[in-house]
């Protein structure tokens, strides 16, 4: 069995783009492959198009429900984004539409580190940022959920997201959502529902959603409530079953 997480779509340095060695092996892989799964039928749909996948299934990532409690400095109101500081997850536009936005008394805080980390630090502070956005490093699961119990909202503004499991965690810390619609996070999240949906290139969007969500105390109680709700279908258990069944179809005398 193989597994595709979306790295054929959301590298950041294009690694199956520069390299034929690569697509050439992954098409063998995928080709001899007695089952094939992604957490998205968009990767799957990337596969069959570059990579001559004839088939696959959805198995879709999860979360651990319960998190250990934490203890974060927190300081007034203040949006909440975190993942690896690459191009792909579109923190650079994020900060863009924050400055377009400028959500009256809110901050904006940012976790994670990586390779983008000094020229989004410099972004912020030539776009007059300097004093309302905060880069928080490297934050333990439990630091993430603190931060996301207490934000106004959680936002994933990334160019291309396989799934976007920021999403099930912002679910089970009951945090209003602000996901890209770009990848496969249009396949789960219900866009007024559990979560608003924008695509995080369109920075008029993205601002006029972040205003939206940082003035409407009503939406943000509804959404996140409605996450919360979600994401118990996206229990571990309930991923390791959909696996399980997999391998009992194509063990020998299976059905498949």
């Amino acid at each position: 069995m193989i597994t595709s997480h979306g790295e054929t779509v959301a590298d950041d340095n294009g690694i199956y783009v520069r390299s034929a060695f690569l697509r050439s092996r992954l098409r063998r892989a995928l080709a001899s492959a007695d089952a094939v799964t992604a957490p998205s039928e968009f990767v799957l749909a990337d596969l069959r198009a570059k990579y001559a996948l004839a088939h696959g299934e959805v198995v879709p990532n999860g979360v651990d429900l319960e998190v250990a409690p934490a203890t974060v400095p927190l300081d007034g109101e203040y949006l909440f984004a975190v993942g690896r500081l690459g191009a792909a997850k579109g923190f650079d536009l994020l900060i863009d539409a924050f400055a377009r936005a400028r959500p009256e008394g809110i901050n904006l805080l940012i976790g994670g580190d990586g390779p983008e980390r000094d020229a989004l630090e410099q972004r912020a502070k030539q776009a007059g940022l300097g004093a309302v956005v905060s880069f928080l490093g490297r934050l333990s699961p439990a630091e993430v959920d603190a931060y996301m119990r207490a934000a106004t909202a959680v936002v994933v503004p990334s160019r291309s997201e396989a799934f976007g499991i920021v999403a099930l965690e912002a679910w089970r810390a009951s945090a209003p959502l602000v996901m890209t619609s770009r990848g496969g996070a249009g396949e789960f999240v219900r866009d007024g529902e559990d979560g608003l949906l924008v695509d995080p290139t369109d920075l008029s969007a993205l601002a006029d959603v972040l205003i939206r969500v940082s003035s409407e105390p009503t939406l943000r109680r509804r959404i996140g409530a409605r996450g919360r709700e979600r994401v118990k279908y996206f229990r571990w258990q309930s991923v390791a079953r959909g696996y399980e069944a997999l391998y009992e179809a194509i063990a020998p005398g299976g059905k498949r």
